[in-house]
């Protein structure tokens, strides 16, 4: 696809995945039921190939201070770690990282570009 990166877990290492589907409401880290299966998925490939390490990172959109968007950002990352160990992958095979709202993937001035900025992306580290 566009992104230049494989499609496989095993082979794409250095690669950064949107992990879709996976947003978060304004403010809030809470991971919703219609939001799972993204994870479930994800949690499963991990399993499948016990020798990948991840970096999972929280993203903000820019409607809060730095700071605040830091926050969330990291209790975004937080979140998305605890549901993948909670489901059986080794919790030493997961980073995380806070971007704030440094890293947008939309245009912070409409609803649906701050939806779209309120994410968890994953980032595969080693295999």
């Amino acid at each position: 696809d566009e992104d230049g990166c494989p499609d496989e877990i095993p082979v794409m290492i250095g690669c950064t995945t949107e992990l879709r589907g996976v947003w978060f409401q304004d403010g809030g880290a809470r991971i919703s039921e219609s939001e799972r299966e993204p994870l479930e998925r994800a949690a499963r490939a991990l399993k499948s190939y016990p020798e990948v390490r991840v970096e999972v990172s929280g993203h903000a959109d820019s409607s809060g201070s730095p700071a605040r968007n830091l926050a969330i950002s990291r209790a975004r990352a937080e979140a998305v770690r605890a549901f993948l160990v909670e489901r059986g992958v080794a919790p030493d095979r997961i980073e995380t990282r806070a971007a704030g709202a440094e890293e947008p993937v939309a245009s912070n001035d409409t609803p649906e570009g701050r939806r779209d900025n309120r994410r968890a992306e994953f980032k595969v580290l080693a295999r």
